[in-house]
């Protein structure tokens, strides 16, 4: 249980890291250049992982899977990514951060209740329904309130506006 742990621990942090570090980043060089780098590295590392993993790779069996395996994954990732990008410079990385724990949590109640995606069945009970209460208040305190500073930074400098196309005067 020990490494399992620290690896979700481990994936914990990246998760905060990651959207702050691509929005600094595109602030600076803008969102394509990022996202092709980050695409790229993203490429690379998964093209040695799949060379150099053990076990059988059943390459020909990949197209024929439903199209939300094969490709939700990496939908995921973009929505990860675009929304990091267009969210952490609005809400501030705690509200943010609290938002994104509070759906993960929501989705892996979802998932293990109902066993999605042939995932073991673990059924919805009231500690982890006192859990996500928790999760969700915890959400709820971080948000802004009327006297909260206004940020440091010219929001719409950041790359989330040239996702939305966004303009100062729109």
């Amino acid at each position: 249980m020990l490494i399992p742990t620290l690896v979700a621990l481990a994936i914990g942090i990246c998760v905060g890291l990651q959207p702050v570090t691509n929005a600094s980043a595109a602030s600076q060089v803008g969102v394509g250049p990022i996202m092709v780098a980050s695409s790229a590295l993203v490429l690379i590392a998964s093209v040695v992982f799949a060379v150099v993993s053990p076990g059988k790779a059943n390459w020909p069996a990949l197209l024929s899977l439903r199209p939300d395996l094969l490709l939700g994954g990496a939908v995921y990732g973009c929505i990860i990514v675009f929304g990091g990008l267009y969210a952490f410079p609005r809400l501030g990385a705690s509200l943010t951060l609290a938002l994104i724990v509070a759906a993960q949590f929501c989705a892996g109640v979802m998932i293990d209740h109902d066993g999605l995606y042939d995932m073991p069945t673990r059924p919805m009970s009231g500690v982890k329904f006192a859990g996500l209460a928790l999760i969700l208040a915890g959400a709820w305190l971080l948000r802004p309130t009327n006297n909260a500073p206004e940020p440091t930074h010219n929001v719409e400098s950041i790359a989330g506006d040239s996702i939305t196309g966004a303009t100062p005067s729109s």
